[in-house]
């Protein structure tokens, strides 16, 4: 630990009280604000002694600070809340105000398009940035709320009340947030005492994962995001008294906290242990905020006296920076809290005994009548016309008052604005840290773009003589290779009418010269043209495949490792069928992975279509309906399902709107709404909502109870497990499963144990074998014991017992592998015909010469062998445990529900004992599968590093398995 450290102080700014400071987004000006009712702003890079702004437009103390790009929020004990625009730093007015109490704090959300405002009142307010007097009122608290914070995912908020007790609020169920859970774990704060310059807030974790507060105890707990288990404690030498204010560095490795002894101390977020401080030298006075840099390694701290300091360079080397991830950390960094086997185990309830508690209006309005007429008095016949549907450009709107987007996804929108003779072109993106914007003047006039993950994609159609243009700009330059910029002209009667630009994600590979990213080059591109091509090329511009269509292309996206491109089969049919089709194919071997037609019905035109953030495709038709092919990874198996019915959405019950898609994420559709009648957004950045995906299943609404339908969990069942298909299928051949796919297990478990339960109590014991037989983990089903004891259902209980055992000796990943071989031995190229050489030929010629047979492994020798021995068919009655303690499954065995005696109601549940397992081995043993080779055509993961230490392949077997009632025969 350095003994000296640069600290930079300017004294009493504020005067005694209350201070507060944040850091504006790009990590230039710092905002303060205190008891002198002043808003001051400061330039980071700016001498120490410069004059800052001054802005005097309160009338009370100033209590809270927060900005996003384009606003900077002030609360204020005058019961308002004013904004000021971060540009200039102009006051605009109010965002609201509070009828007479003093406001305590104004947090905005990780997209700064809502705002939490909290005040010396029980309710606190979520308003709408874009529109103020959108104001969701939410009452839970008996004492005012001190503070709030947002979950970096979106799908939580965190509120504190005055009384030391942080409310959990769900925010994935409607616009009306859902209490989750009560922790009565702060300290509580009194305006009177020394406790008053305690925030009481959760800070989250960047990944969003868990949430650390200062507990009345004065330590700082880590709490696990979802099952709100209190996980490790930092320890060491820390704060002597109150823990007044906590923050986590921008890429999650450290955390600082400031406390009433004057002290402010930097952990390290994974081991939780000091790696830095700083003590005042004179009179110590409370910390009352802290805030990191941004972008540089850099602490700005306000105390209780009002003093405005900066801790310059507070990590030092050879620590890494709090500025993005080293190269081995892609991931987000989470620590490992808690031991890995108890969390599996104890999460499900945390150890408490198991409880129930366009195109559109042509097609339907604009349909053109052909009428024919066989002779004079013959009968009519009209049959309706359904137009194509023309090739588009995804994310593109027309030009309107001057404007329009060229695209727009979820990493940013690309905006040109006509100037006559040629386009102000503007690219902005919402992740600056990874990709940095653009503006230039455009004179080929552009007509389509694309966003890619390494470059942005242009393209304009022949005009005036001119040629359609092609061109592409990467949007890092690296010192050895610094033009990487590339533009083609397309021949004379081609046009180019949709493009796509894909790659490797830039945060997925290094920067540094010589690094990843020169592995990774600048990308991918694809061009559809007029004629029916489909135009590859390389990020610097070589052309690597040209593919024939044969069909009018209607769109085509890119993700990181294949094309998406949809097309026209024949013409519109006479029933209105777009008879749309699609084709993945890879960047790597220019083959396709799948394809098929698109689950449109008749008189449906697609809206939208694009990639998911983990590559999926995905398409939004007329109907409202968003569909996400499934099972991407399996060649020929593809298979869409519908992700999201919006015409079932709660906030759409009354209203005249429509959505205009952005994006997709793993759990949410990304859009702008259109009111009444509109079918494109403004061109004034209109916000981005984000909507949850709900698979449009039966019984979820709520019962009279106002408990969740089946439904509801069976439609999160059925999207975790693909998720964790999906992962698994990502698996290079020699790769083991990573932390995520036994998290995402336990979370689909917790909600097939809700079933199980359930389904136990209503003595649908049927059901809730069935159930059972869905958990991916020991642990659940040890869960799942519970409820079965306690309803008395002997028959499901004995059945748990055996699926336990079955599970216990089961390695997932190795059949997933087996699973992949099989697919393999379905799609394996065919073999070409063996020729002999020629001066070898019978002289009846090559007919006369008897064809060899195709070689193929996957095949027993064809070759003479003695007959084989009948062997004995296995009886259904057979078990094939050695365990005379463990029950088996005959067909006499039957299910009979149980009545529940009045002695039910005050047992206490335990868990059973762990069946014997005679020295087999259990998958929470930590099981290493075995190195499976894999045969033939089997798509494999994204560029991937290959195992030093790979064994040498196995020869191929023939295996079989019998499945009966829930058991597998193997044999070979």
């Amino acid at each position: 630990m350095p003994a000296q450290h640069e600290i930079v102080a300017i004294p009493s700014v504020h005067g005694p009280g209350i201070t507060r400071l944040v850091f504006s987004k790009d990590g230039k000006r710092i905002f303060t604000g205190g008891k002198d009712m002043m808003l001051r702003v400061w330039v980071t890079d700016a001498p120490t002694d410069q004059e800052c702004d001054t802005y005097t437009e309160h009338d009370e103390a100033v209590t809270w600070l927060d900005c996003n790009r384009d606003t900077i929020f002030t609360a204020c004990e005058d019961a308002s809340v004013r904004t000021y625009s971060a540009e200039k730093v102009e006051w605009k007015g109010y965002l609201t105000r509070a009828e007479g109490v003093e406001v305590r704090s104004v947090v905005l959300d990780p997209k700064g398009e809502k705002a939490v405002v909290t005040a010396e009142e029980t309710v606190f307010k979520i308003i709408s940035i874009s529109d103020p007097t959108d104001i969701v009122k939410v009452n839970g608290h008996s004492t005012p709320v001190r503070s709030a914070s947002w979950d970096p995912k979106g799908a939580y908020l965190t509120t504190s009340g005055a009384d030391g007790k942080i409310f959990i609020w769900d925010l994935l169920n409607g616009e009306q947030p859902v209490q989750s859970k009560v922790l009565d774990i702060a300290p509580a704060v009194d305006n009177e005492s020394s406790t008053a310059i305690c925030e009481i807030t959760a800070v989250w974790h960047p990944s969003g994962k868990y949430f650390v507060i200062a507990t009345k105890t004065n330590e700082i707990t880590v709490y696990m995001r979802d099952t709100w288990s209190k996980g490790a404690t930092y320890v060491g030498d820390g704060h002597a008294g109150l823990i007044s204010s906590l923050a986590f560095s921008p890429n999650g490795l450290y955390l600082a906290s400031g406390g009433e002894d004057g002290q402010l101390i930097v952990w390290d977020a994974e081991k939780r242990k000091i790696v830095e401080r700083w003590r005042p030298s004179g009179t110590k006075s409370a910390v009352t905020n802290v805030a990191w840099s941004p972008v540089a390694n850099d602490i700005a701290f306000v105390d209780a006296e009002g003093s405005f300091k900066r801790w310059r360079s507070p990590i030092s080397s050879p620590l890494p920076s709090p500025i993005g991830l080293p190269n081995q950390q892609k991931k987000a960094h989470v620590p490992a809290l808690v031991d890995k086997e108890k969390e599996l185990e104890d999460e499900l309830f945390g150890g408490d005994d198991f409880d129930m508690a366009d195109f559109e209006k042509e097609d339907e309005d604009e349909a053109i009548e052909e009428k024919t007429w066989d002779e004079p008095g013959a009968a009519r016949q009209m049959v309706a016309v359904v137009p194509a549907q023309p090739p588009f450009q995804p994310g593109a709107t027309p030009m309107k008052d001057g404007k329009c987007y060229l695209a727009w996804n979820l990493l940013g929108y690309i905006q040109a604005i006509d100037q006559g003779s040629y386009h102000y072109v503007t690219v902005e993106f919402y992740d600056k840290s990874v990709r940095t914007g653009d503006r230039f003047q455009d004179y080929s006039h552009f007509t389509m773009a694309s966003i890619g993950e390494r470059g942005a994609l242009y393209a304009s159609k022949a005009e005036g003589g001119n040629p359609s243009i092609v061109e592409y700009r990467p949007y890092r330059q690296a010192s050895w290779a610094p033009d990487t910029r590339w533009k083609h002209e397309l021949p004379e009667g081609e046009d180019a009418i949709a493009v796509a630009a894909g790659g490797l994600r830039l945060d997925k590979t290094d920067d540094d010269e010589g690094g990843g990213d020169d592995a990774a080059g600048c990308g991918q591109v694809v061009v559809a043209t007029s004629k029916g091509y489909i135009r590859f090329f390389s990020g610097s511009g070589i052309q690597e495949f040209i593919w024939s269509a044969g069909a009018d292309v209607v769109a085509v996206a890119a993700a990181e490792e294949w094309a998406f491109i949809v097309y026209r089969e024949g013409g519109v049919s006479l029933d209105g069928c777009q008879n749309l089709r699609y084709t993945l194919i890879a960047f790597d071997t220019f083959e396709p992975v799948q394809e098929g037609r698109l689950p449109m019905m008749k008189r449906v035109t697609l809206k939208w279509m694009g990639v998911t953030e983990d590559g999926a495709p995905a398409i939004y038709d007329s109907s409202g309906v968003l569909h996400v092919l499934q099972h991407i990874r399996r060649p020929g198996k593809g298979m869409w399902a519908p992700a999201l019915d919006t015409n079932t959405m709660e906030r759409r019950a009354g209203k005249q709107e429509s959505y205009w898609p952005v994006g997709v994420s793993e759990s949410e559709f990304h859009c702008v709404i259109l009111k009444g009648l509109e079918e494109y957004p403004p061109p004034n950045k209109p916000p981005v909502t984000e909507h949850k995906l709900r698979m449009p299943l039966l019984r979820m609404d709520k019962n009279d109870k106002g408990e969740p339908g089946d439904g509801v969990f069976e439609e999160k069942i059925i999207r975790d497990r693909e998720v964790i298909s999906s992962l698994r299928d990502a698996l290079g051949d020699d790769e083991d499963e990573d932390e995520d796919i036994p998290a995402r297990e336990l979370e689909m478990d917790k909600a097939l144990v809700w079933l199980i339960g359930k389904a136990c109590m209503t003595n649908k014991v049927q059901r809730a074998f069935d159930l059972c037989r869905m958990l991916q983990r020991p642990a659940s089903l040890r869960t799942a014991l519970q409820p079965a004891q306690r309803y008395h259902h002997k028959g499901l209980e004995q059945r748990i017992l055996t699926l336990l055992d079955e599970l216990e000796q089961r390695d997932q990943l190795d059949e997933h592998r087996k699973q992949r071989q099989k697919w393999g031995i379905d799609r394996a190229p065919l073999a070409a015909a063996i020729r002999p050489a020629k001066d070898t030929w019978p002289a009846g010629g090559l007919e006369s010469f008897p064809l060899p047979a195709r070689e193929r492994s996957f095949l027993a020798p064809a070759v003479p062998t003695a007959p084989r021995k009948a062997q004995p068919v296995p009886s259904l009655n057979s078990t094939m445990y050695s365990q005379p303690t463990t029950p088996s499954i005959s067909r006499e065995d039957s299910f009979v529900p149980e009545t529940q005696t009045a002695a039910e109601d005050s047992m206490d549940l335990e868990w059973p004992p762990t069946p014997p397992s005679n020295g087999k081995r259990k998958r929470d043993d930590g099981i290493v599968a075995e190195d499976v080779e894999f045969a033939g055509d089997v798509l494999p993961p994204v560029k991937r590093k290959a195992s030093e230490d790979t064994p040498a392949a196995k020869p191929a077997q023939l295996k079989c398995e019998v499945h009966i009632r829930g058991r597998t025969i193997q044999g070979s």
